[in-house]
């Protein structure tokens, strides 16, 4: 499971869009993979989706909620920061990044569990300079919502 950090789009407000194609996208495959693909818009060049060029974030939920935990923001899978708080919360955001506690707190090792029917789970270590990284994507995409005038959803 994982949880993306995007800007939210309104009708007023729609990101750019560029063709991503999909033999880039998924070199392992072949055209006719992806030729009856309903989803999949084609052109002399391939089968292709359309994608917004607007940033975007996606982490483990493990990362993400290490991340909303630091901001603040409510630990749940689906949110959103509104437009009018997204200056605030990039505040929040390069405060802890300049503060060497404040990425030393999420630092874990990897864990090991057995679930349900015997199914094992994973979590990753995560050390201070990854998390760094995340929270500098998530800047990205508030600097982004924040020059756009847009709120960002996680989901």
């Amino acid at each position: 499971m994982s949880i993306t950090f995007h800007l939210e789009e309104t009708s007023e407000k729609r990101a750019p869009r560029t063709k991503a194609y999909c033999k880039e996208l998924y070199p392992s495959l072949s055209e006719e993979d992806f030729a009856c693909d309903p989803f999949l818009q084609h052109d002399a060049q391939g089968s292709y989706e359309m994608r917004s060029t607007w940033p975007e974030a996606n982490f483990a939920n493990a990362n993400a909620r290490a991340v909303l935990d630091l901001l603040g923001l409510p630990d749940e899978d689906f949110g959103v920061i509104e437009a009018a708080s997204v200056a605030s919360v990039r505040q929040r955001l390069l405060s802890a990044l300049n503060r060497e506690a404040a990425t030393q707190q999420v630092a874990r090792p990897r864990r090991e569990s057995v679930g349900a029917h015997g199914a094992l789970f994973v979590e990753m270590e995560s050390d201070a300079d990854s998390f760094k990284r995340r929270l500098k994507q998530v800047s990205t995409v508030l600097a982004a919502a924040q020059t756009e005038g847009v709120s960002v959803v996680w989901s």
